[in-house]
């Protein structure tokens, strides 16, 4: 009995060694795990690339060297007309020394100095970019119907929607010269205004710049192949014209006038956003940029790395690499160098600002985020003991 417990116990032992041998190790279980995560990040990998509704390609930007160091001027604007103006995004001085602007429901307002706002004309969808026209009317760049012409008494008019054949999707900002001629932007020919974040991560210059000649009543290209062509303005002897390409942070000069007609250069170039609206300010020979989206590391990233911007644009509504929350203003002379720049770098005042036009020695700022117009005096320096909360709000 004794020789068959202690044979009973050896074998048990035996089995348990042998159990123990067959256990996988450590590495083995790193190897299964790291396989198994490598597959997995495939699979994901796979679907993102399949699922998403861009064909990116790599963009290459310069690198970004942030100069000098950040300002928070923009904290100080006063707030005209809050709460009546929901995402104004152009300004322009009207006849009557009113603002007009264009909001996000559909209307073209008017905005007064002393805050009160007029709700003037109805356009419907989501009216952009806007200028004075040469007889007084506001010229509207809506991104589906096209150039609107809007007059006091009259009717909104459809001045033109197609070009070449090929009708607006995003008709963006415009601007007037003198003798009429309109030059106007169609940001994408792919890319509707609801999808604009798609040809930013795309980068396939799908955007358009073009003129309207009312005499002709033809409308032409007069450049292709644009970087979301976005805001545009005339020099003060309308002998070239700026246009901003958004996604390659850049703006463009295209000479309408003298030897060099026809062709383009860079004006303004490596640029801290995505330069959005850009109106002339002819006593200070400067042009005002709203510089929107910020950069970073992860954004330049982003812009170089195809699979960074299927996985943005496939999750879009979820997470975004941009920084809309602050708030960037430049101005530069008529040979694209720096003068002034204006900043809210945390957005805690202002957000979003696309862009402003001077009057009366006050810069007045449209914003997509915003419910207000914002003013700023530029004899401001420093607003750091000022009360907003006993500001007055109209």
């Amino acid at each position: 009995m004794e020789r068959s417990a202690e044979k009973v116990r050896i074998m048990r032992k035996v089995e348990g060694a042998s159990w123990r041998r067959n256990l996988p190790t450590a590495f083995e279980v790193c190897v299964v795990v790291v396989a198994t995560a490598c597959t997995m990040a495939a699979i994901f990998a796979a679907f993102v690339v399949t699922s998403s509704p861009i064909d990116p390609v790599a963009l290459v930007l310069p690198r970004y060297l942030a100069s000098g160091t950040e300002n928070r001027k923009l904290e100080c604007v006063e707030k005209l007309g809050e709460g009546l103006v929901q995402g104004p995004e152009d300004v322009v001085e009207a006849r009557d020394g009113s603002l007009v602007v264009t909001t996000r429901d559909g209307w073209v307002k008017k905005v007064w100095s002393n805050g009160t706002v007029q709700s003037w004309k109805h356009v419907g969808g989501y009216p952009c970019g806007l200028a004075l026209g040469v007889h007084g009317e506001i010229i509207v760049a809506d991104p589906v119907r096209g150039l609107l012409n809007v007059t006091e008494d009259d009717e909104v008019r459809v001045v033109t929607n197609q070009a070449e054949g090929i009708a607006f999707t995003f008709a963006d900002s415009v601007t007037v010269a003198r003798n009429g001629q309109i030059y106007f932007t169609d940001a994408s020919s792919e890319h509707s205004m609801h999808s604009w974040h798609l040809d930013v991560l795309e980068a396939r210059p799908h955007g358009r710049m073009l003129n309207f000649d009312p005499i002709t009543g033809r409308t032409t290209v007069l450049m292709g192949g644009l970087g979301f062509a976005n805001g545009i303005a005339l020099s003060p002897k309308e002998d070239f014209l700026v246009v901003c390409e958004s996604w390659k942070y850049r703006c463009v000069r295209y000479w309408l006038e003298g030897e060099s007609k026809g062709t383009s250069e860079t004006f303004v170039d490596n640029l801290p956003g995505f330069p959005d609206n850009i109106h002339l300010h002819a006593p200070s020979q400067t042009f005002w940029l709203g510089v929107v989206g910020g950069r970073s590391w992860l954004i330049d990233l982003t812009h170089k790395t195809p699979f960074l911007k299927h996985f943005f644009a496939r999750y879009w509504h979820r997470v975004k690499p941009f920084n809309f929350a602050r708030a960037d203003l430049i101005a530069v002379n008529l040979e694209g160098e720096l003068v002034e720049r204006y900043q809210d770098p945390r957005g805690s005042r202002l957000s979003f600002a696309t862009g402003a036009v001077i009057k009366d020695n006050y810069l007045y700022i449209g914003s997509l985020t915003q419910n207000f117009l914002g003013r700023l005096s530029l004899d401001m320096q420093d607003c750091s003991s000022l009360h907003f909360s006993h500001w007055p709000l109209y």
